[in-house]
């Protein structure tokens, strides 16, 4: 998987916005957050399957999972917002974080969460959540 992340490292500029691929997701301004879809309602995206193979043969492990990479960069900042669908759960693993975690976090239902390497994160979707990354250093999940 870090070998597949080297690669979306390399080609950082050409993975979209995450409103750019979820229209409805104006909540996140700017570029600063970017969303690297695997599958999208059942679909394989098969060109972004090809370029991370073993994060998509782990992550497709999970029964009735729609996989994806995202990267909160520097600065970058989600509004509070809910998941517009009952039965999603958002699972992070992440696999790069900023030296200071303190300053890169999510809140989910109140509580905040600090991204920690390798540790997984699980939560429901419909609960209020909001992520920022006070630092100038990018996060990938």
């Amino acid at each position: 998987m870090k070998a597949d992340l080297q690669y979306l490292l390399s080609h950082h500029e050409e993975i979209p916005a995450l409103h750019e691929v979820h229209p409805r997701d104006l909540y996140v301004a700017g570029r600063a957050w970017r969303t690297f879809l695997l599958k999208i309602w059942g679909h394989e995206v098969k060109e972004n399957t090809t370029a991370v193979p073993d994060t998509y043969e782990a992550i497709s492990r999970i029964r009735a999972c729609t996989p994806r990479c995202q990267h909160p960069g520097g600065g970058a900042e989600i509004e509070p917002h809910r998941g517009s669908a009952a039965g999603v759960i958002r699972f992070h693993y992440p696999l790069i974080v900023p030296t200071e975690p303190e300053n890169c976090w999510i809140e989910i239902g109140g509580h905040h969460f600090f991204w920690e390497e390798g540790v997984p994160l699980v939560f429901d979707d419909t609960r209020e959540h909001w992520v920022k990354n006070q630092t100038t250093r990018p996060a990938w999940c």
